[in-house]
């Protein structure tokens, strides 16, 4: 699964534009709160998966056919988490890397802290260092090249991140169009060898003795966008009126998008000869058009442009959401809903991603095995995804989660608080 970046930092709610100081930015509440949903959207896919006898992936091979309301929401809604965590990765890299470059680190510091973080971090990081070591660079060669003239210092540094943020677009829209264009019919799945490097990095599926959902290839471009969106939005991060209109905006470009994708069903969809065939005068001959669910019964592995557009683009009016929410209003009844939203268990969960990841993914595996105890093992689970046994477990792993991941935040705070001491002393 695409792991979550629990360390984006820089400005709290209500908090006033930072300065140029020496000091550590707060961090953006409206961002842990979202990680925190897409936490909680996870969770619920993991407990479906546990719970219930529900299994179904929607795969280059294979497709499910969504009938039932109940089981089908349940599925699509998590769809928002793999997109939304893979963008907050890129979002989260060029907040922290600013941070911290603001209070002083080199960049070999800086890049050694993305290689001990991961691969991931490792292919971002590099995109990122590359950004902000290219203007001196790019400065200098103008200078040099026209040293009988005049410089405009600011001109050629405003082109320069115009340059760099056209590039990772096109690269975002190259990797995006790749995941289409190299994926194969599903007539070929287990009869044409791929071979394993492929595999590994660009299909889903299973090949001799490795199985993965999540080659990388296939969500760097939502990374690639955090990080131009990282970009675009850093000195405007405390903005909420500025990152609610871009929101909206970016979430009704990629909406739209997404029905001029969908529509049509050909290029973008991938394998759309998985669903049964329409009914004769179904619009294009579109099986998409047959119901709601199926319209938006994208394929995620892996994710096709129907995919990336529809879901993206539901996360980004999501955030539009969020940055629009006031900081109080005048009837107490909404201001208890504002302070639980953004005090509640979404920024618990959103401050402590990666921990509530761990322990979640196993607090399910274990509800799963007692059941697996108590009816036998030779049985379907005993309840539905629309029963209200499974509704209760799920929500009673959030419940338990959420003091488990206050305690440690508070145990993390204080562990850097005193690393930040002995640092100080040895130095």
């Amino acid at each position: 699964m695409v792991q979550p970046n629990e360390r984006t930092i820089l400005i709290q709610r209500n908090a006033t534009s930072y300065t140029g100081d020496n000091t550590k930015p707060r961090r953006v509440v409206v961002l842990d709160v979202f990680r925190g949903l897409l936490m909680v959207l996870q969770s619920l896919d993991h407990a479906r998966s546990f719970l219930t006898a529900l299994t179904e992936h929607e795969t280059w091979y294979s497709q499910p056919v969504y009938k039932d309301l109940v089981p089908s929401i349940s599925r699509l809604v998590t769809h928002l988490a793999a997109p939304g965590f893979a963008f907050m990765m890129g979002f989260g890299i060029i907040l922290f890397s600013e941070s911290r470059l603001r209070i002083g680190w080199e960049i070999n510091k800086l890049l050694k802290h993305y290689i001990i973080r991961g691969i991931n971090f490792i292919i971002g990081g590099l995109v990122f260092l590359a950004g902000i070591k290219s203007f001196p660079y790019l400065v200098r060669f103008q200078q040099n090249f026209n040293s009988n003239y005049t410089v405009d210092y600011e001109n050629v540094e405003k082109k320069a991140k115009y340059m760099r943020n056209v590039i990772l677009l096109l690269i975002t829209i190259l990797l995006a169009i790749g995941n289409v264009s190299q994926t194969p019919k599903s007539i070929e799945y287990e009869t044409v060898d791929f071979g394993l490097w492929r595999f590994i990095w660009l299909l889903p599926g299973e090949y001799k003795w490795l199985f993965s959902m999540y080659p990388p290839l296939n969500w760097l471009s939502f990374t690639i966008f955090g990080i131009l969106y990282g970009y675009i939005t850093l000195k405007q991060a405390h903005n909420k009126r500025y990152n609610r209109n871009l929101n909206l905006k970016i979430g009704i470009f990629l909406l739209t998008l997404f029905l001029a994708i969908r529509i049509p069903g050909k290029f973008g969809n991938i394998n759309p000869e998985l669903l049964p065939s329409p009914p004769p005068g179904t619009l294009f001959n579109n099986p998409y058009l047959t119901s709601i669910l199926q319209f938006v019964n994208a394929i995620k592995y892996p994710p096709d442009l129907s995919f990336i557009t529809l879901y993206m683009g539901l996360n980004h009016l999501i955030l539009a959401f969020f940055y629009s929410i006031p900081s109080s209003t005048p009837y107490s009844i909404l201001n208890y809903f504002i302070d639980f939203l953004f005090s509640g268990p979404l920024l618990a969960f959103g401050q402590s991603a990666l921990f509530f990841y761990m322990v979640h993914f196993h607090l399910y595996l274990i509800m799963g095995l007692i059941l697996t105890f108590l009816f036998g093992s030779n049985q379907e689970p005993p309840y539905s995804i629309d029963s209200w046994q499974f509704w209760s477990m799920w929500i009673f792993g959030l419940a338990l989660l959420w003091p488990m991941c206050i305690k440690y935040a508070k145990f993390k705070n204080y562990f850097t608080f005193l690393m930040s001491c002995l640092q100080l002393y040895y130095n």
